[in-house]
């Protein structure tokens, strides 16, 4: 599973075409499409179903790399320079040539692994965090939607973002199939906890349990893993939040005109956006420190304050209604 052998065979069908579709699907996997997507799911498609897949794909993403600086195993191209860097045209300088696992079951040699977890800011990549994000992702809008024609593409994206991140010498294959498994089990715990146990959509604070939950929660995964996407720890401690102070008077309903949900959306890219400015300029007041509690507490106040100014703000202009 940690053959480059694998990558090669794929990689002898490259050619620019391909390439540039295995580009595209690999960026459907990347934080600015998935913020983009989510937020425009929050504000233009469905707000308690957005909000409950912003809330997975964070979960997905704190996890995954956790468990990346934990096994800390170099990408493919890392340990061969034969591999190449499709799309970013320049070339492999890799010091290792052919240094992938001999066998199927086999690992990868202990210097190699040494030299890379050495180098300074390595990217691990075990398991893959867009083959993950795109398990917990996809599949729960397969769940939510029974839409032949949307499920039939979920289930695609499913299959082919996993497979542009070997094709593009990205990923092993035992970091994509390591990422289909943690994005199953955290989809099921997730999913299970949110639909039938009721945790997003029960009364507050009647259900203390749903409120410890999402409240507690990011904070307990910022003590025990301060180092592991604290933007992310932040940001899910911000959206829980806000979702909370938003349920407690009757969550927003998006309308159905079609000019008012772009609009709802529009609204909302503008708001995260200032919010992300204003929050960014109080806090580099600080210096340019990095420490984790800074960083946890600014993205924890960005995504707050934009998830709810944009609610208050389209309730008020009439874009969305609220749910009494």
């Amino acid at each position: 599973m940690f053959q480059t052998e694998i990558i090669h065979f794929i990689q002898s069908f490259a050619n620019p075409l391909i390439t540039a579709i295995m580009i595209f699907i690999t960026g459907l996997g990347y934080e600015e499409f998935l913020a983009f997507f989510l937020i425009t799911f929050l504000f233009g498609i469905n707000f308690k179903k957005g909000f409950y897949l912003v809330h997975i794909v964070l979960i997905t993403g704190i996890i995954t790399e956790f468990f990346k600086q934990l096994i800390a195993y170099p990408r493919p191209y890392a340990v061969d320079s034969g591999i190449k860097l499709l799309g970013k045209n320049i070339p492999n300088n890799s010091r290792f040539l052919q240094k992938g696992a001999k066998g199927f079951f086999q690992l990868l040699p202990e210097e190699v692994v040494q030299y890379y977890r050495s180098v300074k800011n390595p990217s691990f990549g075990i398991p893959s965090g867009h083959t993950s994000t795109a398990v917990t992702l996809w599949t729960s809008i397969i769940l939510l939607y029974k839409n032949k024609y949307v499920r039939i593409l979920s289930a695609f994206l499913i299959l082919l973002i996993p497979l542009s991140r070997m094709y593009l010498g990205l990923h092993f294959l035992a970091g994509v199939l390591g990422g289909y498994v943690l994005g199953a089990v955290i989809l099921i715990v997730i999913y299970r906890v949110s639909f039938k146990y009721d945790f997003f959509y029960s009364a507050y604070p009647k259900n203390t349990a749903a409120l410890i939950y999402l409240l507690g929660f990011p904070i307990l995964l910022q003590i025990l893993i301060p180092g592991s996407y604290t933007q992310l720890q932040g940001g899910l401690l911000g959206f829980n939040a806000a979702f909370v102070l938003l349920k407690a008077s009757g969550l927003p309903v998006i309308r159905n005109s079609l000019i008012k949900r772009i609009a709802n959306v529009i609204l909302a890219l503008v708001t995260f956006s200032i919010c992300s400015l204003l929050v960014s300029l109080i806090f580099s007041a600080f210096g340019n420190n990095h420490f984790n509690i800074l960083i946890f507490l600014k993205f924890a106040l960005i995504t707050f304050a934009g998830l709810y100014l944009t609610s208050i703000i389209s309730i008020k202009t009439g874009l969305m209604q609220r749910n009494n």
